[in-house]
């Protein structure tokens, strides 16, 4: 906030108080005279009574009201008597916080709330001073004047704002205007840094806060999301939003520009690295629709149940496809090299509602159509112009069976409107294409008749074929049955004479057992025996001529090895004398 060196009597007149009172009755009246037009305009247009609660006004009124006070009162004494109210709020707000500064548990804290609370009124009645400038540069240094008298010294009085002035304090005034201006565009540049610093973190807490969530669903995201995840979808497979294959290099392009264009949509780091990360499950089924020679468009889902719910809602909202002009569509899966990712191909061309009608009742077929067994057939029924043979509309499926495919073409053939003339239904084995299963044209009901008749036939040549199937098979079974019996008795016969083998070998174990143990024992006894031949022996040897005794080993000292050799054989001698007598006692 800016701060002169101004005087408070700056802009006081000679005329002394008298010219203040006469300014102060001035305001004094033209505060009434604008209530006056104000009550005068309310009972004109409202109606209203004295004594009834005003009403609330449009933002219309508000305006007519204010020019009717601007053309009856005059924008120059509204403005005055504005500023003046604005300026004697602002010093009963100062007087206010300096009575609260002087009361039993004023801290700092409260002293910086009012401080910031002063100046930002004090900022609304400036901005508000210069933006509009309806007041001229020296009237607006006089209100200027007054925030700071009201200011600085908020006891004393300051008296009426705009007083008479002569030039040096016109020159005074305008540069307190222009202090005042500067600084209201300061103060309005720091509160735009200010906002903006704001935005910044709530746009990073708020960007955080979607990243910590998990990846929303297909069906949360809108429209506009839902554009760019297919853009990233088809960007991924090497695919425009057309279904024309891109090369390596416009493919990578397209994919850095799908992946801005999410995020520019409102897709976060996570959910566009989820998609990615899942590019394969998600590009499974394929649906295509547009108008022949215009307009295509290509869609990619995880499931065959979301391409075709998804592709009726995309069908019926799509501006760019004629209401009754010639469409076409086509959902597949993915070639995979898998032979079963062909029976979920389905396509039709014609009007643009008999198109999402079909794409609806494909979303309506039963679990079996789309199981994977038998052979697959495909099945084309188109809607044929009398005698121009024109082709009007038409579908063609790729299905598992003969079966399901004559279901397909009668469910297709029922759901004709009543108007159609002629219908044509093929019905064709892709392995002998030469040879249709089935081909007829004609009206609707004759086509049903003859369908639901071949769909009997049909089905009763399957129950034929299945009960052989059945027989044959018992008949495998009965016999491998009989070959596993006779293999059960001779594995019973052969485990009877292992168990006869097992029981001799066990009584010959047992018998060898017995012998050991018995061996054992009388190696044991001579064990004994010996060690008790030893110590006698022992005991009738001198101590000199013991091995390993002192003595000995004394004696050993002062022989030679030759007078050893000769003691040991006599010790060996008398030994073996010593054995030979003990054995002649026993």
């Amino acid at each position: 906030m800016f701060m002169s060196n101004d005087n408070n009597n700056t802009g006081a007149h000679a005329d002394g108080p008298a010219v203040e009172d006469e300014i102060v009755r001035e305001t004094s009246r033209t505060f009434g005279q604008i209530m006056a037009v104000a009550r005068a305009w309310m009972q004109s247009r409202k109606g209203r009574q004295s004594g009834v609660k005003p009403p609330k006004l449009s933002r219309k009124e508000r305006r007519e009201l204010a020019e009717a006070i601007r053309e009856q009162v005059g924008e120059q004494k509204i403005a005055e008597a504005w500023y003046t109210k604005r300026v004697n709020d602002y010093h009963s707000e100062v007087v206010a916080a300096g009575l609260r500064r002087h009361q039993p548990g004023f801290t700092a804290a409260d002293a910086e709330n009012d401080a910031a609370r002063l100046e930002g009124i004090r900022y609304g009645i400036e901005s508000t001073l210069h933006e509009t400038a309806v007041l001229p540069l020296e009237q607006r240094g006089q209100v200027a004047l007054a925030l700071n008298a009201a200011q600085r010294n908020p006891d004393r009085p300051y008296g009426a704002i705009f007083k008479p002035m002569d030039r040096q304090q016109e020159r005074v005034a305008r540069q307190v205007a222009v202090l005042s201006e500067n600084w209201v565009a300061e103060r309005r540049e720091d509160n735009a840094r200010l906002v903006a610093e704001q935005r910044e973190r709530a746009a990073k807490l708020a960007e955080a806060r979607r990243e910590a969530r998990p990846p929303r669903g297909y069906e949360e995201l809108d429209q506009a999301q839902r554009n760019a995840v297919q853009a990233l979808r088809s960007a991924h497979v090497d695919m425009d939003r057309a279904g024309n294959k891109l090369a390596s290099e416009a493919a990578e392009k397209a994919r850095e520009q799908a992946i801005e264009a999410a995020r520019a949509a409102g897709l976060t780091r996570r959910e566009v690295g989820h998609e990615i990360d899942y590019m394969y499950e998600h590009t499974y089924y394929a649906a295509t629709y547009g108008v022949p020679g215009g307009v295509q468009v290509t869609n990619h889902y995880p499931f065959r149940e979301e391409a075709l719910s998804e592709t009726v809602r995309e069908m019926s909202w799509d501006r760019r496809l004629p209401r009754d002009g010639t469409v076409f569509v086509e959902v597949g899966a993915r070639h995979d090299g898998d032979a079963a990712d062909d029976v979920q191909r389905r396509s039709a061309m014609g009007p643009r509602h008999e198109a999402i009608n079909a794409v609806g009742r494909w979303s309506r077929e039963s679990e079996g159509v789309i199981e994977y067994f038998g052979t697959p057939h495909e099945v084309a029924v188109a809607r044929i112009e009398p005698g121009t043979g024109k082709v009007l509309a038409s579908e063609i499926a790729t299905v598992t069976s003969e079966q399901l495919a004559l279901d397909f073409a009668y469910d297709s053939v029922r759901s004709a409107s009543p108007d159609t003339a002629r219908m044509r239904v093929e019905v064709t084995d892709p392995k002998h294409p030469e040879s249709p299963r089935f081909s007829e044209y004609g009206l609707p009901g004759t086509l049903s008749t003859k369908l639901a008749d071949q769909r009997v036939a049909s089905r009763e040549e399957l129950f034929r074929e299945q009960l052989d199937t059945y027989n044959a098979r018992t008949e495998e079974y009965s016999q491998e049955y009989h070959s596993l019996d006779r293999r059960h008795r001779l594995s019973i016969e052969h485990n009877a004479d292992l168990t006869d083998r097992n029981a001799d070998l066990t009584r010959q174990l047992a018998t060898m057992i017995a012998e050991r143990d018995q061996a054992l024992a009388e190696a044991k006894q001579l064990r004994g025996e010996r060690d008790q031949a030893v110590q006698k022996l022992a005991e009738r040897t001198p101590k000199a001529e013991r091995y390993g005794s002192p003595e000995r080993q004394a004696d050993q000292a002062g022989r030679s090895a030759l007078a050893d050799y000769a003691a040991g054989n006599a010790v060996a001698s008398a030994l073996a004398r010593s054995t030979e007598r003990e054995e002649v006692q026993r």
